[in-house]
């Protein structure tokens, strides 16, 4: 016996501590699914083998009080933590606090209410059945089981089907509740035809159409983040006689070596064919822009990047990270139009994210150090140049986000502008060609449709 108590406390260490090397050792980098998520799992794994095995002062200290009843409740706290979060989120916004996980009161209070309402399911509405058999039979539990399910299902069914009844709202309001739920608006980001999918590598990139030749181009080269500055920046580049080339890959920053990414093998393989038809192109001007996710790795493999297209001929302007906001941008407008919500300044509604300030501080530096004194190496941190003083969310009804990071039509052509405008103060295009009297390059961004 005392043998197997012995076991029991190591197996129930060896388990506790794989619990905690996971919680300390697992970020949003590390794959998921993946056998990294075999550690927390076979750490549970063995504390319950070391319980069923034998005694030990490790599992004494699992047994206490406080620890069996959040065991015991530990399935209502499953179902009801998240409507906590949720619910709790719409109440601090509709008092003018957005940023619930940076409130001491949230911290506190979420987990405490979570607690006290998982303590009440769990007490009246798992303990009844189990308690009073007479009444919950068998019978009567699956059939009020199988009824509710239908419930459910008939409800949502109905509701899909209504779309929600928007018809409940006015014209305006259905215009931007259109806008809300449109995860991919496809006319000005070109989904499918020059912005893809990191599963799609074996397409051919090499069309006219993504990237035309001649020398008078500009490449927008990245992610998302990059794709959505299509339609503001093509009819700038336009009145100064370029171009506008676009290769962009949803969730597949362009760094094109082995370095390793949170993004599959299809990602890298999709880059070195765009590397390929760059360096074969030879673009004027290359704009580079992702959500970059960069390690001391990963920053060398940019800058090798960086190099191999300046040695190519072609002028480089990298773009830093880009912020996201609390809420989706038609959200936002929809809760200022009805007043339901109470709304800060459109500068407090960017997520405050110092990482990605850091992030940004530190690539310019790797930048400057790199390439110090050529003029052709370009950096802009959309942090300052967007989400600052010309952070604008919405123009009149007009959403400039259609989501929580990216451009709209209307929000293309304004941030668009700003970008045009700064790179103008960068960059001296070759042989620029004359404007007609009276007007300067992209003077007049593309009108909101």
């Amino acid at each position: 016996a005392e043998r197997r108590n012995g076991w029991a406390t190591l197996l129930a260490l060896t388990g506790l501590t794989g619990i905690a090397a996971a919680m300390a050792l697992l970020t949003k980098r590390s794959p998921f699914p993946g056998v990294a998520t075999l550690l927390p799992c076979i750490g549970a794994g063995l504390v319950i083998a070391a319980g069923e095995l034998g005694k030990s002062p490790v599992l004494r200290l699992l047994g206490n009080p406080a620890a069996r009843f959040v065991g015991r409740i530990s399935y209502s706290l499953y179902l009801i933590h998240w409507p906590v979060y949720v619910f709790a989120g719409l109440w601090f916004a509709g008092h003018g606090a957005w940023f619930i996980h940076e409130s001491p009161a949230f911290r506190v209070g979420g987990p405490l209410a979570a607690v006290v309402l998982a303590a009440v399911l769990y007490r009246f509405v798992e303990q009844p059945p189990r308690r009073n058999r007479r009444l919950f039979t068998r019978t009567v539990v699956f059939t009020m089981s199988g009824l509710a399910l239908l419930l459910v299902i008939a409800g949502a069914a109905v509701t899909i089907r209504a779309k929600g009844w928007p018809e409940r709202y006015s014209g305006r309001m259905q215009t931007l509740l259109a806008q809300k739920e449109s995860p991919n608006p496809i006319e000005h980001v070109r989904w499918g035809t020059c912005f893809f999918a990191w599963a799609d590598y074996r397409i051919d990139l090499s069309s006219e159409t993504c990237f035309p030749k001649g020398r008078r181009t500009v490449l927008l080269w990245g992610d998302s983040t990059m794709a959505h500055f299509y339609f503001g920046l093509e009819p700038l580049f336009r009145t100064i006689g370029y171009q506008t080339a676009e290769t962009t890959v949803g969730a597949c920053a362009p760094i094109p070596g082995d370095a390793e990414t949170p993004a599959p093998d299809g990602c890298r393989a999709l880059q070195r064919q765009i590397l390929d038809l760059t360096l074969e192109r030879r673009p004027e001007l290359v704009i580079l822009g992702a959500y970059w996710d960069l390690t001391p790795e990963r920053t060398r493999e940019l800058l090798d990047l960086v190099a191999r297209l300046r040695a190519n001929g072609s002028a480089v302007l990298v773009l830093g990270n880009s912020r996201r906001l609390v809420a989706r941008g038609p959200f936002i407008v929809i809760s200022r139009i009805t007043g339901d919500l109470a709304l800060p300044d459109d500068a407090r509604l960017v997520y405050s994210q110092p990482e990605l300030d850091a992030a940004d501080a530190a690539l310019k530096h790797a930048l400057n150090e790199r390439f110090a004194g050529d003029s052709g190496v370009m950096f802009i941190e959309p942090a300052r140049l967007f989400f600052t003083d010309n952070l604008r969310i919405a123009g009149g009804d007009e959403p400039y986000f259609i989501d929580f990071v990216h451009f709209s039509r209307a929000g293309s052509a304004y941030y668009g502008k700003l970008l045009f405008d700064e790179l103008m103060t960068m960059w001296t295009p070759e042989d620029k060609p004359p404007l007609p009297p009276g007007e300067s390059a992209g003077s007049t961004p593309p009108a909101p449709p």
